[in-house]
């Protein structure tokens, strides 16, 4: 029986896009490979196309620059309220970026996919305009990793999936999704994170890490262009006992820079800069708290790893519906976003670290490895294949 091809797209603006997309495709492959032809496609970084290449790029210098500086994120948005959200993703994608529009296109009909499965709000616009010029049979599928929906979700796609509640209700409410092609499934995370099961001692003792001091890790995304190095330097200056883990990742300048201050701490500190790693989550399970932006990736990790959170920064609309989502209402950590008050708060919880336990339940409470969402979003996917 000839296999119905699905391509999954994978697209870097930050990692979330990508560690979704990779779960789905995990999902889809581990249950249903007797009836998929499931293909992950880097469809512009791998590109013999040069324009979709720089694409990406493009994305990703979006991102680093809107960590550094909230504002750019809050122009984009005043801009997609001002032309309102169907006529700016009109223009930015039909008139701006025609020509990236064109090649994107290309790729998928020679690609020539029964189903398009997206992570990201630019592909899931490109598989929906294929679909209607060139393959009406094709089905267009997103799941959104963020917690809200956005202006530029296209609302036209076959399945739009949500993996919460208030998601559900704003894309359906807000943004005018036809109820029928909404689904809401639980937190979705990769394959290694579900079978994780490292206690904090032996995340400490794989790791080489200190099993009886209190440990921070920071996080800002993969690029640690926002507030990590900051943070990181006020929490230098404190006189108690700890290990400081700034989670540098892609910024070789900052690895540079703490790799060199590293021999060089008092004996209270032990400093060490980590590099860009997929098993990031398991410093995440040896951590007694994370500092990070508010990033929903990095956070959910950090839900499944049991780990409480503080929210040193917001880099857009999206970034605070995540603290609002995950600090406000779910309880999982609290909001700090000034370097000094946060040392005095971890100089606080090194002291008295039961403070941290109601944050650690609800983190129980509302993150299961065993129900984890890329299941539902693989049965929700062959439902909607088997439909037709």
């Amino acid at each position: 029986m000839q296999k119905t091809k699905v391509l999954i797209t994978f697209v870097e603006a930050g990692l979330g896009h990508i560690v979704t997309a990779k779960s789905i495709a995990e999902n889809l492959k581990k249950l249903y490979s007797d009836k998929l032809d499931v293909i992950e496609d880097y469809c512009y970084r791998d590109s013999e196309d040069k324009r979709l290449v720089d694409y990406e790029k493009f994305l990703v210098e979006q991102v680093k620059k809107t960590n550094r500086n909230k504002v750019n994120a809050e122009m984009q948005f005043a801009s997609m309220a001002f032309f309102g959200d169907r006529l700016s993703l009109f223009l930015a994608n039909d008139v701006y970026f025609n020509k990236i529009k064109k090649a994107i296109l290309q790729h998928f009909k020679e690609k020539d996919p029964d189903v398009i499965i997206s992570t990201h709000f630019s592909t899931s616009y490109y598989a929906r305009c294929y679909r209607d010029k060139f393959k009406k049979s094709c089905r267009v599928i997103t799941y959104n990793p963020d917690p809200n929906v956005h202006g530029w979700w296209d609302r036209e796609n076959d399945l739009f999936i949500v993996n919460n509640p208030a998601a559900l209700t704003e894309a359906i409410k807000k943004r005018k999704f036809e109820p029928e092609r909404v689904r809401e499934v639980p937190f979705i995370t990769r394959e290694d994170i579900i079978n994780c099961n490292l206690i904090k001692t032996e995340a400490r003792e794989k790791h080489n890490l200190p099993l009886d001091k209190f440990t921070v890790l920071l996080a800002d995304g993969a690029y640690a262009e926002s507030k990590l190095a900051p943070f990181t330097d006020e929490l230098l200056k404190s006189e108690k006992e700890m290990v400081i883990l700034p989670a540098v990742c892609k910024n070789e300048k900052l690895m540079e820079k703490y790799s060199a201050l590293a021999d060089k701490q008092p004996a209270n500190i032990v400093l060490r800069p980590i590099g860009f790693r997929m098993d990031l989550f398991e410093f995440y399970k040896a951590a007694d708290v994370v500092i990070t932006k508010a990033g929903p990736n990095a956070i959910l990790d950090c839900g499944f790893m049991g780990t409480p959170i503080i929210v040193n920064y917001c880099a857009s609309p999206v970034e605070r519906a995540t603290r609002d989502l995950f600090v406000n209402k779910y309880g999982i950590g609290e909001n700090i976003e000034n370097a000094a008050i946060c040392r005095e708060h971890i100089e606080e919880l090194v002291d008295n670290p039961e403070h941290l336990k109601p944050f650690i339940e609800n983190c129980t409470k509302i993150f299961d490895q065993n129900n984890d969402g890329g299941k539902a979003v693989a049965h929700t996917i062959l439902n909607l294949i088997n439909s037709n």
